[in-house]
């Protein structure tokens, strides 16, 4: 999944800790990679937002689910966000 924000957006100083990711009000784990048993690989460049389900780690979303994205301070899932969006 891919969210691209405008190029006026800053977006330079976000990564995986400055997000969240629900699906039907679970939150994923997130990540920079799939190494590990995290559900979801989050990259963030160029003011695009990439989010990979990691294989084998219970991260697939269902076509009818439900998404939520929080991004910022309000990412409090796992590691609290200290980043936001400009």
């Amino acid at each position: 999944m891919v969210v691209s924000f405008d190029s006026t957006f800053d977006t330079s100083t976000i990564d995986f800790t400055d997000i969240d990711l629900a699906v039907g009000g679970t939150d994923r784990t997130l990540a920079a990679n799939c190494v590990g048993t995290e559900q979801m690989g989050v990259a963030v460049s160029s003011d695009v937002v990439t989010f990979t389900v990691c294989a084998g780690d219970g991260g697939v979303i269902a076509a009818s689910g439900v998404v939520t994205i929080e991004i910022g301070t309000n990412a409090t899932a796992g590691v609290a966000g200290d980043a936001q969006i400009r």
